[in-house]
């Protein structure tokens, strides 16, 4: 996309939906701190980003890291890091948010990574799920539409779920207790 390295479905526009409900939902669950895992340019979060006490941004690509550190790095609540999230823990927050990003792993890393998730400690899991997602395997790096309900992840059916995309769309943020 012109508008944003991390593709069209994070342009402001995609976006409008999910920028209006989530302040709401974070201040409705008490989620101050925000870990983003597969975090990309910020784009389309950085507008609500503000609202949080605490942002961390986690990315594969240490060039989108070091770019959103130039950019964002003035803002005292927020910081970025290079990470792995199929491999590494990552820290401690009221929810994690992974949008768009299990959608491009292989079944076994996408488990891999909700296993870590949880080891983090953290609250709550904000996810990308599809109500018709197919879960077959896939290549990393490809893409398919996924269902973190159903086999071979099995999550609970999501405490929330948030419409991302077109009206038309399966796809959306899915809220899930990770931890009581």
């Amino acid at each position: 996309s012109a508008e944003t390295r991390s593709g069209p479905g994070s342009t402001l526009a995609a976006t409008v939906a999910l920028r209006a409900q989530l302040p709401a939902v974070w201040q409705a669950l008490g989620i101050a701190t925000l870990v983003d895992a597969g975090c990309g340019d910020i784009h389309w979060l950085q507008p609500i980003s503000t609202a949080l006490d605490l942002y961390l941004g986690f990315d594969l690509v240490e060039e989108i890291i070091q770019r959103n550190r130039i950019l964002f790095g003035h803002r005292l609540n927020h910081f970025f890091h290079q990470a792995d999230i199929c491999r590494q823990t990552l820290p401690k927050a009221d929810a994690v948010l992974c949008r768009h990003c299990l959608t491009h792993l292989p079944n076994a890393l996408v488990s891999q990574t909700l296993d870590h998730f949880r080891r983090s400690g953290t609250r709550y899991l904000i996810a990308t799920t599809h109500l018709n997602g197919t879960n077959r395997d896939i290549a990393p790096g490809s893409w398919r539409s996924i269902n973190l309900t159903a086999p071979p992840f099995s999550l609970a059916e999501p405490l929330l779920l948030l419409p991302d995309g077109a009206p038309e769309s399966t796809c959306h943020l899915g809220v899930w207790l990770l931890r009581k």
